[in-house]
């Protein structure tokens, strides 16, 4: 995996362990009221700088889970990731989060489009899913403009083999699942 992704007008580097800029970041989107209802559920859990700390350092290393942090200029202003599992190399899952200021279409739309080319180049997966909230009409317009189809009947089976979680029916009624098939 590279450790820097070049982009328009940012880059994409890998997080590293003892990169405080990068725990100040994550620290403050994680305590953000505004996307508790837009990132995963279990972040919110890493509220304090120790706790933020050790996320950090533990997803630098993490080979099934690549996550990037968005550099504009000399400053951070978000991350990016796509997840994968050893025993399920078909599929990939894409997360983006921006911090306050820096949240808009066409940002959110350059980097993700960076990182989706960046593994469509690689040849490292069969499909490029993402979820977004039902209620999040823009991040559902983001992802149709990448190219991303939505493929709710794949749910079950995505979130079974890629996380190991039985979906229940809350689950699939609050979140989208959209595909990108590379063929």
């Amino acid at each position: 995996m590279k450790k820097i992704i070049k982009g328009k007008n940012f880059n994409l580097i890998r997080f590293k362990a003892g990169d405080e800029k990068l725990y100040n970041l994550v620290y403050s989107i994680f305590n953000e009221e505004i996307v508790k209802g837009f990132i995963n559920p279990e972040y919110i859990k890493f509220k304090s700088k120790s706790n933020v700390r050790k996320w950090v350092d533990l997803n630098a290393r993490c080979k099934c889970e690549v996550w990037y942090t968005v550099k504009a200029k000399d400053k951070y202003i978000g991350y990016i990731c796509y997840k994968s599992r050893e025993d399920f190399p078909e599929a990939c899952d894409l997360s983006i989060v921006l911090a306050k200021g820096f949240r808009g279409f066409e940002t959110g739309y350059q980097i993700t489009k960076t990182l989706i080319n960046y593994l469509v180049n690689q040849k490292l997966f069969k499909y490029i899913i993402a979820y977004s909230n039902k209620s999040n009409k823009l991040a559902e317009k983001l992802l149709k403009k990448l190219g991303f189809k939505k493929t709710n009947k794949l749910h079950k089976t995505i979130s079974n083999r890629l996380y190991d979680e039985d979906v229940s029916v809350s689950i699939t009624l609050n979140y989208n699942l959209f595909s990108i098939s590379i063929k």
